[in-house]
């Protein structure tokens, strides 16, 4: 099972290492308030996407998934 979470955000925020690990700490958080993952199985990095297609040129939509066993 996969779950996942995603965000709009400035696409500045991806490019910044410190506004990165904030996003996914936020995504893990969000996961497990709703109770759709327990933290534990949130260990490891997860996979993002970023989607910027059909967005105003300055943001981005991205994506936080993670593999559950």
């Amino acid at each position: 099972m996969r779950v996942a979470t995603a965000v709009i955000v400035p696409k500045s925020a991806v490019r910044d290492s410190k506004s990165h690990s904030r996003l996914v700490g936020e995504a893990r958080a969000r996961l497990t308030q709703l109770g759709l993952a327990a933290d534990h199985a949130l260990a490891e990095e997860p996979a993002v996407v970023i989607a910027e297609e059909s967005m105003p040129p300055h943001v981005v939509i991205v994506t936080f998934s993670w593999e559950m066993d």
